[in-house]
């Protein structure tokens, strides 16, 4: 594959990455079920909310009949925590983080606070979630939890806030729509008579309300509101009459809190959901209210339900219960749905996971991923999460979103995973007691780095690229039994499965507690790790160490370490402590200052700030300045998502940053070298925006990002033009395999991806130099600044003249490929 990164990336930005019909595919499975709502009109159809969209499940044919996601409509839907049904249409009312979404006729409509009328709750606590419940005539009622009052939606637009004394927990009306009836936490049930907008507010002390901790709120067919609290459920009938139901839970004796209820209209039966996070934790409750019976299910190894707690529960119209355990450790898996059926008091999982990924246990994040090629010819996603490696092979040149059933691996059992590298077709996977070297037949081969109470965090490669040998250099990092950060340094063979014994690193005048971060460039060219230790008040004044991994054997395997500090002397606030590094730390830039005085740099990000450190020659003591972005002009500073450094040739470099304001996210790209002068403006350059496709949901973190060529085997001609791309997120892997780069407009810059690099011989070097490898047509010798030094004419050539240091042999091959490597001469 032959083409410019930097352009490849510009391309990916005007893609629209959510529509299915652009072959984006999301490969995840729900982890959390927070709704669940039978159809009004359909007895086998159930509505479910989720944390990776909505999807409509059917009892009947045990299928998901509909769904919206991240990849298969425009706008994207993510997080789902509340769901409504308008019983004037079909349309489906869904609560999203930080506004609403109306699914209507297939279309569906996205309303953010920054972008609609929408107000209800924009400056309560953020940990609380809008919520949705329709009203007769079609309007839809949207209130918080914590939050005094609600808002209307009709037709389209926002009615004004409606400021109440309360904060509404639960909105019902009755039959006829003249009625709302409104939970009131502490303050009793409240009505609101729609015709008068008159309230009246019933509590313990002037009607038979049990408690004035109203909950949740239910009107069933025949026009009964059932009203739920903290000591159980009271009744109120059209004309009047009140009737309450307490049961004792069997552990202290007090009665029953009631949370959530739904009818079963053919029995009359209720399904009470008497558990909720942080209060009580008793299950769900069957309530007979012919004798006031209370049959609890809740965790206590006798029934089948056995859970505590539970987000969602529900009567099908088929006279079944469906329930969603809430999010825990204590669940063997996450994203559960069960179909219970009271008669028999028997239960079954459903299966809800459309998209087929594998079963996760306690947790469905995704700590790491990598994609090799298999010599059939197909790709292989391998990705951790807890206690497995996951892998799943497609095809790239068929694919179309249907994903396989995954292969879980186990290298160590009991032991969670996560670092997954990819080396020469093999996958390397961390645990906390070593690495294990898989290759494509999946056969394993366990090192153990016997290091004792050691709690792996991250394992990084010097390289993305393939070893020629399968020796690899790399750098891990982990929690010792009091959680203080260590780092460790070491040398793998692959093939064989063993690792020379783990050096620490980073151990003189760290604070220990303090976190130490890596980068390494994802451009697939890119031969060196970067490590950075942060410094604290309570260290000697410094602010980091940092030091550079190499792949190469031959170079060294550590370069020297070095200080960096502020003008001062004293080390950086927290609030600064730095995020990743840009750019190589070992050979620093050259940057114009405003007056265009050269000096020495290093460059860093934070989190609301670019950090550009540099002094003047001569100097000892770095002067920081920051580069923020207010890209919206909302006068509030935009946050840096994440950074990208991109080597195109060997000699320049890309700069990407990701940055996301109340507008959405946006790729500021700028090649920060001067192509004369080889220094880095400032300010100047960086000034190119282009925005990514992700509209919604506002909340999505891409972590990590992977390019590949289609493998081409038996029909190379026709895929050498065709690209992978893979991402990995918060809501799970996305993937796309139809990228065609031979849209792609070429420049001479171009570096060919899969033939990165030779090997020069012998390096390093003193006299002459041959290339071992390679059949090269012509190449030149340049130093770190980017000053040509020599044309190279032959497969040999003498540095015997050149002064000693680093330098950079930039070549083009018989193919046309342009590749390069460093020299060192001593």
């Amino acid at each position: 594959m032959k083409t410019k990164l930097l352009t490849l990336l510009a391309f990916l930005l005007v893609i629209k990455t959510y529509s299915q019909t652009d072959g984006w595919y999301l490969y995840t499975k729900a982890s959390e079920i927070t709704k669940i709502v039978p159809d009004d009109v359909n007895g086998d159809e159930l509505h479910i909310a989720t944390d990776i969209g909505y999807l409509k499940y059917n009892t009947t044919s045990a299928t998901v009949t509909d769904h919206l996601n991240l990849t298969s409509q425009n706008p994207a839907i993510g997080n789902v925590k509340d769901i409504a049904l308008d019983p004037t249409s079909n349309d489906i009312a869904m609560t999203l983080k930080n506004g609403i979404a109306i699914y209507s006729m297939g279309d569906v409509t996205v309303y953010n606070y920054a972008d609609s009328g929408l107000s209800i709750g924009e400056n309560t606590n953020q940990f609380y979630y809008l919520q949705a419940e329709y009203a007769k005539d079609g309007s839809l009622y949207i209130f918080k939890e914590d939050a005094l009052g609600y808002q209307k939606f009709n037709d389209g637009l926002f009615e004004p806030e409606t400021v109440t004394s309360f904060m509404p927990q639960d909105i019902v009306e009755n039959s006829a729509g003249t009625k709302a009836y409104f939970a009131g936490v502490n303050d009793g049930l409240w009505e609101l008579d729609k015709g008068t907008m008159d309230w009246t507010n019933y509590t313990s002390s002037n009607s038979d309300l049990i408690s004035n901790f109203v909950l949740s709120c239910h009107v069933d067919m025949n026009d009964l509101l059932y009203i739920g609290g903290f000591q159980g459920l009271n009744t109120l009938s059209s004309s009047g009459a009140w009737n309450t139901y307490q049961g004792l839970d069997p552990i202290n004796a007090f009665p029953y809190q009631v949370h959530d209820i739904s009818i079963d209209e053919a029995t009359g039966d209720l399904v009470i959901k008497t558990s909720g996070s942080n209060t009580y934790y008793y299950g769900l409750t069957m309530l007979d209210l012919n004798t006031n019976t209370w049959t609890n299910y809740r965790e206590d190894g006798t029934n089948c339900l056995n859970e505590n707690v539970y987000n969602a529960a529900t009567f099908g119209g088929n006279g079944k219960v469906y329930a969603a355990p809430s999010l825990s450790f204590a669940s063997p898996e996450i994203g559960k749905l069960v179909e219970f059926i009271p008669a028999s008091e028997s239960c079954s999982d459903i299966n809800i996971n459309y998209l087929n990924a594998p079963v996760a246990v306690n947790s469905n994040v995704i700590s790491d991923f990598n994609v090799r090629e298999k010599t059939n010819g197909n790709l292989e996603i391998g990705f951790t999460r807890t206690f497995g490696l996951h892998t799943a092979e497609i095809d790239p040149t068929t694919f179309n979103g249907t994903f396989p059933t995954a292969t879980t691996l186990t290298p160590s059992p009991g032991s969670q995973v996560f670092s997954v590298l990819n080396d020469n077709n093999y996958f390397i996977v961390e645990t906390d007691e070593g690495w294990h070297f898989i290759d494509e037949n999946n056969n394993i081969t366990t090192f153990n780095h016997n290091i004792p109470d050691y709690l792996a965090l991250i394992t990084k490669k010097a390289a993305n690229y393939n070893s020629d040998n399968g020796i690899i250099n790399i750098v891990h990092k982990g929690f010792d039994v009091s959680y203080n950060y260590r780092v460790y340094k070491t040398q793998c063979d692959i093939f064989a499965g063993a690792c020379a014994a783990s050096e620490e690193i980073f151990t003189t005048n760290r604070d220990l507690t303090q976190n130490v971060l890596f980068d390494v460039n994802e451009s697939q060219i890119s031969d060196e790790v970067h490590a950075v230790a942060i410094q604290t008040a309570a260290s000697p004044p410094s602010l980091a160490s940092s030091t550079t991994i190499h792949q190469n054997p031959d170079d060294p395997l550590f370069t020297s370490e070095f200080w960096v500090r502020n003008t001062n002397g004293q080390p950086f606030p927290v609030e600064t402590i730095l995020l990743d590094i840009l750019f190589p730390t070992k050979d620093p830039v050259t940057v114009l200052d405003d007056l265009g005085n050269p000096r020495t740099a290093i460059i860093h990000l934070g989190n609301m700030a670019i950090q550009i450190l540099s002094k003047s020659e001569g100097s000892d003591d770095y002067i920081s300045e920051e580069k923020t972005f207010d890209l919206d002009n909302d006068g509030e500073i935009d946050e840096i998502l994440s950074i990208g450094n991109l080597y195109i040739d060997g000699l320049s470099n890309e700069l990407l940053v990701i940055i996301k304001n109340s507008a959405g996210i946006f790729l500021i790209m700028a090649n920060p070298f001067d192509e004369q002068e080889r220094t880095f403006h400032l300010i100047s350059n960086l000034n190119q925006e282009i925005e990514l496709p992700f509209s919604e949901p506002k909340d999505i973190i891409i972590s990590k990002f992977l390019i590949l060529e289609n493998p081409g085997v038996g029909t190379s001609s026709q895929n050498n033009d065709m690209a992978t791309i893979a991402l990995s997120t918060n809501y799970g892997l996305l993937l796309k395999t139809d990228l065609d780069l031979s849209q792609l407009t070429l420049s001479d810059d171009d570096v060919a991806l899969s033939d990165t690099s030779f090997n020069l011989i012998p390096n390093p070097s003193n006299d002459m130099v041959s290339f071992s490898d390679k059949t090269i047509t012509t190449a030149s010798l340049y130093d770190l600044n980017g000053r040509h030094i020599m044309n190279i004419e032959s497969q040999s050539f003498s540095v015997k003249d050149v002064s000693k240091g680093i330098y950079i042999v930039k070549a083009t091959t018989q193919n046309g490929a342009t590749i390069s490597s460093k020299l060192i001469k001593n």
